[in-house]
């Protein structure tokens, strides 16, 4: 039964797919003489055997990857891992215990870059740059260099998802972000206003960052919880800043504290 729904799967590849997987394969050929496309198989692709990367000593070594689709759209970010557990899963330098790279935030995933011509052929070069901060997480740990990590990093978990949140929410109030929140679930129109209330078109406003936080949320639903939460402390925040200037205020008589000469 398996087989059959492998079939069926496999027939219901567009057109485009088949046209990427084929230049996929001459690109692994081409590029990647040591790295074999499987397809087909168990209803999901993967992509086997070693990368080359050069050291900065300019060094050339291989490195086993395994790099695994979710299905067999070649137009889906996969995930690399690290099958020979080269790299130590229990330390700060992003390798998860399964052996899985964690390269970025779902939110920041270059998706679509990803599916444009050539998209996997960048994606291994990004393989190759996190194998290199690897390496030289290696050598800052060994020689006791602090931070041991040297790349641009996100928290793990909830915590990636607020940092993401506090970075790309700095421009805002907490009712421009909510309606933004809002507007994750429903289907809007690039031609249409931001619902941030900016006056922009979507299109040339907060259309990335809706398209981005909903791609995320349909992977993860609980992540539109965590931005629940952490509207509901901006705002308490925020009520206690205006409660301690109005306490300050009304002390000071609507003069200004400070304690310098008048």
């Amino acid at each position: 039964m398996r087989a059959a729904a492998n079939q069926a799967m496999a027939r219901d590849l567009s057109s485009a797919a088949e046209r990427r997987w084929a230049a996929d394969e001459e690109d692994l050929k081409a590029q990647h003489p040591d790295l074999r496309l499987v397809r087909r198989r168990v209803g999901r692709a993967r992509i086997g055997g070693s990368i080359e990367v050069r050291e900065p000593s300019g060094r050339w070594q291989r490195f086993e990857v395994s790099i695994r689709y979710r299905g067999l759209n070649p137009f889906d970010l996969p995930d690399t891992f690290d099958p020979a557990k080269r790299f130590d899963p229990t330390g700060d330098n992003h390798v998860e215990p399964s052996g899985r790279f964690c390269m970025w935030l779902p939110q920041t995933a270059p998706v679509a870059d990803f599916c444009r011509p050539g998209g996997l052929l960048r994606y291994l070069e990004r393989v190759r740059e996190f194998i290199l901060l690897q390496l030289a997480y290696e050598t800052r740990k060994r020689l006791d260099i602090t931070p041991h990590w040297c790349g641009n990093e996100w928290d793990h978990g909830d915590g990636g998802h607020r940092q993401w949140l506090s970075e790309t929410t700095t421009s805002l109030t907490p009712d421009q972000f909510e309606a933004l929140l809002d507007s994750v679930a429903t289907s809007t129109s690039a031609g249409y206003r931001c619902p941030c209330r900016s006056g922009k078109r979507l299109g040339n406003c907060h259309k990335r960052w809706i398209r981005n936080l909903r791609r995320t949320t349909r992977d993860d639903p609980a992540v539109l919880s965590v931005a629940r939460e952490f509207l509901r402390e901006w705002r308490e925040a925020l009520g206690e800043r205006s409660a301690r200037h109005k306490v300050r205020t009304d002390v000071t008589g609507g003069r200004s504290a400070c304690r310098g000469p008048h």
